[in-house]
């Protein structure tokens, strides 16, 4: 996709798949995307997972990690619930739609619908 394309950062439809190991996202403008969990365990930008990172601590994400829930946190976000126990994962839609641009930009763990 074009650097100079917008995704609205208002999805329309959020849901799991493939037992919790796929996050689907329909964007307001129909464009659709699907997250793997542990592609987006590893994004997380928590204060943990930030700290962490900026001490050079690399986080260990099964590969076969899903994600528990998807709770609504406020207008524009959603905490997302994974199987590590790890609850503190906000992601707000402007940073699900950024993910979408640069993972379709590189083609990697995540996938058009």
């Amino acid at each position: 996709m074009p650097a100079t394309e917008h995704i609205p950062a208002q999805p329309t439809e959020l849901r799991l798949s493939e037992a919790g190991r796929k996050l689907h996202v329909i964007w307001a403008d129909e464009r659709s995307c699907a997250f793997d969990a542990a592609w987006l365990r590893s994004h997380c930008r928590c204060s943990e997972c930030t700290s962490a990172a900026r001490a050079g601590r690399v986080t260990e994400v099964a590969p076969d990690i899903s994600l528990a829930d998807v709770v609504p946190y406020g207008p524009a976000a959603v905490n997302l619930h994974f199987s590590d126990g790890h609850r503190r994962g906000i992601f707000p839609f402007a940073y699900l739609a950024t993910l979408s641009q640069d993972v379709q930009a590189s083609g990697s763990l995540h996938s058009q619908l």
